[in-house]
């Protein structure tokens, strides 16, 4: 069976540290190529986002196995140009609940913040 599979760019956040008032601050690392993702325009209508408000979804990104806790609140791009934002935390699947060979463990919406 064939699987699409491209190349995104994935930004980690890491904390820089604490701001003049103790807040913590946040940087974005470097950005690294991942391999074997998938990536969907909008949002699949099975998959129920809690969103805040000025969130919308604009696209639904494919990861292998290994990259859910990574992308927590990161940034993914196509391109390396457009960067969409991780919305939530993405939970990788159990390995019992997929098909075998199923490349794909963690499904990651993404999203643009207006503001």
């Amino acid at each position: 069976m064939y699987h699409p599979k491209m190349t995104l760019f994935v930004k980690e956040r890491t904390s820089s540290g604490k701001d003049r008032l103790g807040n913590e601050t946040f940087t974005y690392a470097e950005p690294v190529p991942v391999e074997g993702c998938m990536f969907a325009p909008g949002q699949p209508k099975d998959l129920v986002v809690e969103r805040p408000e000025g969130v919308e979804i604009r696209a639904t990104a494919y990861f292998p196995k290994g990259w859910a806790q990574r992308l927590k609140k990161a940034k993914v791009s196509t391109d390396g140009k457009l960067w969409l934002t991780v919305i939530g935390e993405p939970v990788e699947y159990p390995d019992k609940m997929l098909p075998p060979r199923w490349p794909w463990r963690c499904i990651v919406p993404l999203g643009a913040t207006d503001g």
